[in-house]
């Protein structure tokens, strides 16, 4: 309940919540905000990725979404996210796992872009498997993912934003108006 619905820890303590458990097993004694926090969460996260690095080892082709950001604070991150058909006896489905959420303190070149998504591939064992990586169009991104010797594909969604952002600077504003009195609110 902690890690699906992001409750904070302090839940284990809330009055309702333990009279809530109590109501539907008398007998069960809640873990302390100290377990959840340095045994349970721990043992779950370390069970969590040595799934998703046992799926991931055993797919075929991989394609992985790149993004970095800078916090309001000015720390910057980056994500990798995996994307692949998993397929085992049970069942096959296309998934994707976020392989990695890194703070980021070297400056944002194509240089050091590309070396931090080798290393990520590299501890990932799936240096040889990517597919192609679909960043933003930035050009520090775009310079990585050529640099590094893989196939680039700019963000659809991320190309539309900017086409949406840029629309009404070159398009008279009673031109938009009257377009947007078309359509009932």
């Amino acid at each position: 309940m902690v890690v699906k619905e992001y409750q904070p820890f302090s839940i284990v303590e809330d009055p309702e919540f333990k009279r809530f458990i109590n109501m539907l097993n008398p007998n069960y004694k809640l873990p302390t905000r100290k377990t959840l926090s340095t045994s349970l969460i721990p043992a779950a996260y370390k069970e969590t990725l040595e799934a998703v690095k046992n799926r991931v080892s055993k797919a075929f082709a991989i394609c992985l979404t790149v993004d970095g950001w800078t916090s309001r604070v000015h720390d910057s991150f980056y994500s990798v996210t995996a994307h692949y058909i998993s397929e085992s006896s049970e069942r096959t489905f296309l998934a994707s796992d976020l392989i990695t959420c890194v703070s980021y303190a070297d400056r944002h070149t194509g240089e050091n872009i590309k070396n931090k998504l080798r290393e990520i591939c590299d501890e990932w064992g799936i240096a040889n498997k990517i597919a192609v990586i679909v960043t933003d169009n930035a050009a520090n991104m775009k310079a990585a993912v050529r640099d590094g010797g893989w196939r680039h594909w700019g963000c659809f969604a991320h190309t539309l934003n900017l086409i949406a952002q840029a629309a009404p600077m070159h398009t008279p504003s009673s031109k938009v108006h009257q377009k947007a009195c078309r359509f009932p609110c």
